[in-house]
């Protein structure tokens, strides 16, 4: 059995579900997909799976626009998008897979209006987030294919830099291009140089920050103050209450709800 905390985030912008595990071992891919029911369950996720919706309806349109060789307002259009993708206006969770599929959509058109230099920027920003997804072959034409193994495979090989993370409190959630990669403090290595998206949450607050990792790593530093909740924080107060109640928790921009749950690992069922 799994002890986990959920927690619900609501500002100015669309509402956000956290779930943190209190083991370390926890696979990151389990988080994330408890993290979706638990939002399903609670019937709070259709702010964000709307916004969501609307730039993958916008995307899709950039893609017909390009087959009917619409190329500059195509190139203007997912050049628009990208920015609002890449803005710090939204949780960076979901967007950036928009966002790595925007990118390879913009080298694309890039490469087809003969600007080898915009098509070789965007395709490294693509190879940066995501380095284990290449183009699929039965959605780009073969001379794509070749020019994003030559413009950012061949050219970024062996180049590799670490990220260093420190926040106050230790603990605080890590997320890096969309998925979590642990608690802080923490060293992510091997990553590709070019622009990541970090997003670092301890209880009901959190902090985004676009780093660029250019000629060498970077160190992260983040203060969401002593008195922000971690995991481990809440599943202290949890076991001095009985391990059985909810706990809130309230800050002066956010509303946040957290509480506990139990999660069999070989069964369906998930009590809150």
């Amino acid at each position: 059995m799994l002890a986990l905390t959920l927690m619900m985030l609501v500002d100015a912008g669309p509402i956000w579900i956290g779930v943190d595990a209190l083991e370390s071992d926890v696979p990151p891919a389990l988080i994330e997909r408890l993290q979706l029911g638990a939002a399903e369950f609670l019937g709070l996720r259709q702010a964000q799976q709307a916004k969501t919706e609307v730039w993958q309806n916008r995307l899709a349109a950039v893609n017909t626009s390009f087959r009917q060789g619409n190329l500059e307002a195509s190139r203007s259009a997912v050049a628009r998008l990208i920015e609002e993708l890449s803005a710090d206006t939204h949780p960076w969770l979901e967007s950036v897979e928009l966002l790595a599929e925007s990118l390879l959509m913009l080298g694309q058109i890039q490469l087809l209006l003969d600007d080898e230099l915009g098509a070789a920027a965007a395709f490294q920003s693509h190879y940066a987030l995501r380095p284990q997804s290449s183009p699929d072959p039965s959605l780009y034409r073969p001379e794509v294919l070749k020019a994003y193994d030559r413009l950012a495979v061949t050219t970024l090989v062996g180049a590799r830099r670490s990220l260093q993370v420190e926040v106050r409190p230790a603990g605080a959630t890590v997320w890096l291009d969309g998925r979590p990669r642990g608690q802080a403090p923490m060293t992510i290595k091997a990553l590709l140089p070019g622009r990541h998206y970090l997003r670092i949450v301890a209880g009901a607050r959190s902090v985004q920050r676009v780093v660029d990792l250019g000629s060498e790593g970077r160190v992260i530093r983040a203060d969401l103050g002593a008195d922000a909740q971690t995991a481990g924080a809440f599943f202290s107060a949890w076991r001095e209450r009985g391990g059985g109640r909810t706990i809130a928790a309230r800050s002066s921009r956010f509303w946040s709800w957290s509480g506990s749950i139990c999660c069999r690992c070989h069964s369906r069922t998930i009590a809150l």
